[in-house]
């Protein structure tokens, strides 16, 4: 039995290395361009989140309705989107609720059914900025 020439076998290397080439050429250009977008994305949200920032200007429990008023503050010129305003006591979260913030002040009311020890506000969108304030009257 004798195998294939050195000739045939030389075409068949050649000819799987086409089609690879072929392959990864339509594919590779593709999966780049998905990745270099990605990342100006991610890149300009940072950039943007690290510009921002907010404050809780004061916040205010009332037993008889059972929550909490909270006044946040955009005191940056970003859009910072959503904010997640949470009560903490014992260092665990009462309740939370989630509203949009825009530039400004905005009063956001948290259920909770006793006063808590402190208020947290963060962006949804900039997960670096929050800020906690434990001045409730």
């Amino acid at each position: 039995m004798k195998g294939i020439s050195s000739i045939v076998s030389s075409v068949m290397v050649l000819a799987v290395a086409i089609t690879m080439v072929g392959i990864f050429s339509g594919w590779a250009p593709n999966v780049l361009n998905d990745v270099l977008d990605s990342t100006e994305g991610q890149t300009t949200n940072q950039t943007t989140c690290n510009q921002a920032s907010l404050d809780i200007i004061s916040s205010n429990y009332y037993s008889g309705g059972g929550q909490t008023a909270v006044v946040v503050e955009n005191t940056s010129n970003v859009d910072i989107g959503t904010v997640r305003v949470s009560a903490w006591k014992n260092g665990v979260p009462m309740s939370n609720t989630e509203e949009l913030l825009d530039e400004g002040l905005e009063t956001i009311n948290v259920s909770t059914s006793s006063k808590p020890a402190y208020v947290r506000a963060s962006s949804l969108n900039c997960n670096s900025v929050s800020t906690e304030f434990s001045d409730i009257q």
